[in-house]
């Protein structure tokens, strides 16, 4: 019975990962990565909840997209050299399984893990001004990529065959945020400029 009244609303913990990116020091490395990691732990259990509760025609594809770099990210921030203690992944998030989710519901839980995301995206940066460590640096940059990337899964940018938004982005959309769209080079443009170099000839 302790561990049911333990347990906690997820949109909670998220708004409480928020909070913290909000507000704690950046110059503290160890509190701040420890924070980063916390937040994309409670996204990914977030993440899997919608896919799982929630409108199967939409959100299970943000989750095939969303799961492998969140698992990434979670390893990255273990990786730094800061961060000795021992990691438990176990989110105590009330719900489950059998938990239905109605579209207003899942659209306001799709916002709220749209913002923890923004969050890290914006914080890791500071975090690496301050940071001593080249291992810490490293990781801040490689997380905030990483970050950028599930912005772009859960704005629906991330092409895959099982985006239901894929018919709204073309080839090579996708985009890290802060860097620009990748553009594939045109075919067309190519072939008319081969065309008018033989008429030259």
């Amino acid at each position: 019975m302790s561990g049911d009244r333990d347990r906690r609303p997820i949109g909670d913990l998220l708004d409480e990962a928020e909070q913290d990116l909000q507000e704690l020091d950046p110059a503290d490395t160890v509190v701040a990565l420890r924070a980063v990691w916390q937040a994309f732990c409670v996204v990914g259990a977030a993440g899997e909840l919608l896919s799982v509760c929630a409108n199967p025609d939409t959100y299970p594809a943000l989750w095939v997209n969303a799961e492998p770099v969140l698992s990434t990210a979670v390893r990255t921030v273990e990786s730094a050299p800061s961060l000795k203690a021992t990691f438990s992944t176990e989110t105590n998030a009330a719900g489950g399984p059998d938990d239905r989710l109605n579209d207003k519901a899942a659209h306001e839980l799709h916002r709220r893990i749209l913002n923890v995301a923004v969050a890290i995206h914006e914080y890791l940066p500071k975090v690496n001004e301050h940071a001593r460590r080249e291992g810490d640096r490293r990781v801040c940059r490689q997380a905030t990529v990483l970050a950028g990337e599930l912005i772009d899964v859960y704005e629906g940018r991330l092409r895959s065959f099982l985006n239901p938004w894929r018919t709204s982005f073309g080839p090579g959309t996708i985009r890290i945020s802060g860097q620009g769209r990748s553009r594939q080079p045109s075919a067309t443009k190519n072939t008319s400029k081969r065309r008018k170099k033989k008429r030259k000839r």
